[in-house]
C-alpha cells in the first residue's frame, strides 16, 4: 500500500506492535534456531524452545488475561507440533535466506529473506504465517495463489538461479495447513510492471490509496 509505505518510511509514524504481530515474530525467532539446528544436526530437546518462548513471551497489549492465555497456550501447542514435523522431515537447504537482486531496466533493488528453502520434488520456498482463520487446505491455496509476496520470491529466485521454483508455499502453522502454488512467467512479468509503476510513484510524491 502506498500510502501505508508513506505513513511508515515518509513520515516515520510511530507504531506500537500488536499481539498478533508480536505472536507471530516470537514463534518465527523460534522457528529459525529449529530450523538451523536440523539443517546442522544440533537440535536440542523440544523443552529448550518451549524454555524460551515462556521467556520471551510478551503479555501486554491483549484485551484481559484469558486472551493472552489462550494465545500463549496456541503458541506452545504450534511450536510443539512445528518441532514434531521439522525432527521428522528432510533438512532445509536455507534458512532465513537473504536476497539482494537489482531489477533492470527498472532500476530497482529487491532486497527480503525467505523463511525457508527445501527439496520437495524440485525447489520449495515456504513462508511461515500465523493465523487461525485459514482451516483448510484450498483457502490456504488460494491465499498462496493470491500472494504478491510469494511472487516476489519466485522473482528474486529466478534472478539469482536462472530458474523460477517448482513450488511456493505459505505454512498456516497455527491450523497446521499449507498452500502451495506454481507462479508463471506471466505473473513474474506481471509483478515488475507493478513493482515499476510503484517506484514511479513513489519517486514523484503519489501515495495513493490502496
Amino acid at each position: 500500500c502506498p500510502l501505508n509505505f508513506y505513513y511508515k518510511y515518509v513520515l516515520r509514524a510511530p507504531e506500537d506492535p500488536s499481539p498478533s504481530t508480536a505472536y507471530g515474530t516470537q514463534l518465527h525467532n523460534l522457528f529459525q534456531p529449529i530450523n538451523e539446528a536440523v539443517r546442522d544436526g544440533k537440535l536440542e530437546p523440544l523443552g529448550t524452545y518451549l524454555s524460551e518462548l515462556e521467556t520471551s513471551w510478551q503479555k501486554t497489549g491483549y484485551l484481559s488475561k484469558k486472551q493472552q492465555e489462550r494465545a500463549y497456550a496456541q503458541a506452545v501447542d504450534t511450536l510443539t507440533r512445528f518441532y514434531s514435523q521439522a525432527v521428522s522431515s528432510s533438512p532445509p537447504l536455507y534458512v532465513e535466506e537473504s536476497f539482494n537482486v537489482e531489477l533492470a531496466p527498472e532500476g530497482i533493488t529487491l532486497r527480503g529473506r525467505y523463511d525457508v528453502v527445501i527439496e520437495n520434488n524440485g525447489i520449495e520456498i515456504r513462508d511461515y504465517k500465523t493465523s487461525i482463520s485459514v482451516k483448510t487446505t484450498e483457502k490456504a491455496k488460494q491465499r498462496a495463489s493470491a500472494s504478491t509476496q510469494l511472487t516476489l520470491y519466485a522473482l528474486a529466485w529466478q534472478l539469482t538461479h536462472d530458474d523460477l521454483p517448482a513450488r511456493l508455499s505459505l505454512q498456516f502453522v497455527d491450523t497446521d495447513v499449507i498452500g502451495s502454488v506454481r507462479k508463471t512467467q506471466k505473473g513474474i512479468d506481471g509483478i515488475r510492471t507493478r513493482l515499476e509503476k510503484a517506484a514511479s510513484d513513489l519517486k514523484s510524491g503519489d501515495f495513493p490509496l490502496g
